[in-house]
């Protein structure tokens, strides 16, 4: 199962990342755009941000 102690330890981005995409399937793409929409950040810094995110809900087995 996952770790939920590392849940709690998210940042407020991560946190919102994984509030807008719950219960969702979703791409690398609409991590990005949830960055983008609620962060004055250009896409580079969107994707980055993004596949840290991915790596880290991986890590804590929460997504495959």
């Amino acid at each position: 199962g996952a770790d939920m102690t590392k849940v709690i330890s998210l940042n407020s981005s991560a946190r919102l990342i994984y509030q807008e995409l719950t219960d969702v399937e979703f791409i690398l793409e609409d991590v990005v755009k949830v960055l983008m929409d609620n962060y004055e950040i250009d896409r580079d810094t969107a994707v980055t941000g993004a596949e840290t995110w991915v790596e880290s809900m991986r890590e804590c087995g929460i997504i495959e």
